[in-house]
């Protein structure tokens, strides 16, 4: 019985020994990731000038992730079938802009922008404008309620809309709808209010409707305005609906953004779309109708 017992004894320190010997500290290098150029750019005929903004990326591993790095002294061109332009850098907004008339941006034409670093660093996005279609797009108040009177007197009211729109474009077209609101801004009383545009409705937003070919029936949505202001000086009630059609990235693009979620500790990792070349980011093209409804 006692050689039993020491036998037994043995075991467990022999176990334990074992055991205490495959425990060892580790040091674990991190992944070497090379930061890369962003280059993002939405180009379209309906706009008064276009934008790029060239930033780097911020890798996981070994970088301060708190903000977003722009790129000032890149050399950005727009090519397209006219022959090219090169933006200039604004530090105001920290991007890069050309003005419309020194490229004339042209439905169903094909345009490449490149940025170029001191460094012989490119990175570069080619997309193709949608064809201009006769698509119907129609806004009509259905119902309105009055709210309250302002300090003026003004009756203050909100309103239902009908938004309406029938594509034309043959084979698969992509469409979002946008609402807006006009919010005057008396930051300076010696100076103009500041006009700022507050989506409706932020779910209609992140919505594409996708036509295979001219449709019969239109699509239609509906949206409900606010009564209320910032600012009680402003009693007009200025809205605006926009009817975007963008090409397969724009819509790409724009659905995996949509599905980011942030902070969520609990949302799945979203890989956002990117066609660009020598880095990431997105060069995509679209074209744009509005309409604006202007009530006492």
């Amino acid at each position: 019985m006692k050689q039993h017992r020491i036998i037994t004894m043995l075991i467990i320190l022999i176990g334990s020994w074992m055991s205490l010997s495959c425990e060892k500290d580790a040091t674990i290098p991190l992944p070497k990731v090379e930061r890369k150029l962003v280059l993002t750019c939405f180009i379209s005929p309906d706009e008064d000038s276009l934008t790029a903004r060239i930033t780097w990326s911020k890798p996981i591993f070994g970088v301060d992730n708190s903000y977003i790095e722009t790129v000032n002294n890149a050399t950005v061109e727009i090519t397209g079938p006219d022959g090219s332009a090169g933006f200039y850098f604004e530090p105001a907004s920290e991007s890069y802009i050309v003005k419309k008339e020194l490229m004339q941006i042209k439905p169903g034409a094909t345009y490449t922008v490149t940025a170029r670093l001191p460094t012989g660093a490119m990175v570069k996005g080619t997309c193709t404008v949608p064809q201009r279609t006769e698509n119907s797009f129609e806004v009509e108040v259905q119902d309105s309620i009055l709210r309250y009177q302002d300090i003026n007197g003004n009756d203050i009211y909100s309103y239902k809309i009908m938004m309406l729109f029938k594509p034309s474009a043959e084979g698969e077209s992509w469409y979002r709808l946008g609402a807006y609101q006009r919010y005057l801004i008396d930051y300076f009383p010696d100076k103009p209010k500041q006009e700022t545009w507050n989506a409706l409705d932020y779910e209609l937003d992140t919505r594409f409707f996708t036509a295979n070919g001219p449709v019969t029936n239109p699509y239609s949505s509906v949206v409900y305005t606010s009564g209320g202001y910032f600012t009680e000086s402003d009693s007009s009630s200025v809205f605006r609906f926009i009817l975007t059609q963008g090409d397969r990235p724009y819509v790409q693009f724009h659905e995996s953004v949509f599905n980011f979620e942030g902070d969520n500790p609990f949302a799945e990792p979203v890989r956002l779309f990117t066609n660009v070349e020598g880095g990431l980011g997105v060069v995509c093209s679209y074209l744009k109708e509005s309409r604006t409804i202007e009530k006492p």
